[in-house]
């Protein structure tokens, strides 16, 4: 366990922020809640109280929390320990780790705020352009009609009047009574295009 000096010397080389979570009221009053519903002595309650500044100061790790808990902590049996220790995570490092969160600035603040200090004091005006736009392309009718019947659009013509496809000019005129035509590039078994 720390001594009290070596806690003194870490909290003043500590960052403001840091030290400012030490002496933070919600984990003072978070701290007697636990020493008054754990009814611990006041020796051990000295001792759990350097643990958690010595914790909040980074002095000691977390990993080694359960054996400075039982090293602070001695006439206090195991299970009793272990509730401590909840009660720790839950009251007190749990609402600090997330106020520390919700304080954090985004990476592009911290972006931004660097390369406005690296250029002066202020962001050059950067102008955008208006999007531009693809202009509108019209699909002849044939090209589609094509694409659905798996032919070349070439294969096609249509009359002025009613848009019809029809077969390329100086192929006969099919007569009404004849067989439908046949398009040689037609697959049968192709499925249509949706």
């Amino acid at each position: 366990m720390l001594t009290q000096e070596e806690i003194s010397k870490k909290y003043s080389e500590a960052p403001p922020d840091v030290q400012a979570l030490v002496k933070d009221p919600d984990v003072y009053d978070a701290f007697h809640l636990i020493r008054r519903t754990h009814n611990l002595h006041v020796d051990a309650a000295g001792a759990l109280a350097d643990l958690i500044t010595a914790l909040i100061l980074g002095a000691v790790p977390l990993a080694e929390l359960d054996a400075h808990l039982a090293e602070a902590l001695p006439g206090v049996d195991a299970a009793t320990r272990e509730k401590v220790r909840a009660d720790l995570n839950e009251h007190i490092f749990k609402p600090l780790r997330e106020r520390k969160r919700s304080e954090t600035p985004d990476l592009a603040t911290v972006y931004k705020a660097a390369l406005i200090e690296k250029l002066g004091g202020t962001l050059p005006r950067i102008e955008e352009s208006p999007a531009k736009t693809v202009p509108s392309v019209q699909v002849p009718r044939e090209s589609i009609v094509a694409q659905k019947l798996g032919v070349s659009p070439r294969a096609l013509q249509t009359r002025e009047g009613d848009g019809a496809p029809q077969p390329r000019s100086g192929a006969q005129e099919p007569s009404p009574t004849s067989t439908p035509v046949r398009y040689r590039s037609i697959d049968p078994y192709r499925e249509p295009i949706e």
